[in-house]
């Protein structure tokens, strides 16, 4: 009988999986940090999750509505 991970999977799994998925994983760091800088040093904006991608695209969905005001005239409202 194989000896039992914490995990339950064998140790036979572990030794056959462990290593290409840390490799992986590390090649998945080193693109993410890629495109992560390389898009701060273009001046690009990026989302690191869908979520946050999603919710971007539902902001610029209402940019034609889209109404500026100055820190200080919202000062003043308040003030009033």
């Amino acid at each position: 009988a194989a000896r039992q991970r914490d995990d339950g999977g064998n140790l036979a799994a572990a030794r056959r999986w462990g290593q290409p998925r840390k490799a992986q994983w590390r090649a998945q760091i080193a693109d993410s940090r890629s495109i992560r800088t390389t898009a701060i040093a273009q001046r690009v904006n990026y989302y690191t999750t869908v979520a946050g991608g999603r919710a971007a695209v539902e902001g610029m969905k209402h940019l034609a509505q889209l109404r500026v005001y100055d820190l200080q005239g919202l000062h003043r409202t308040l003030a009033a």
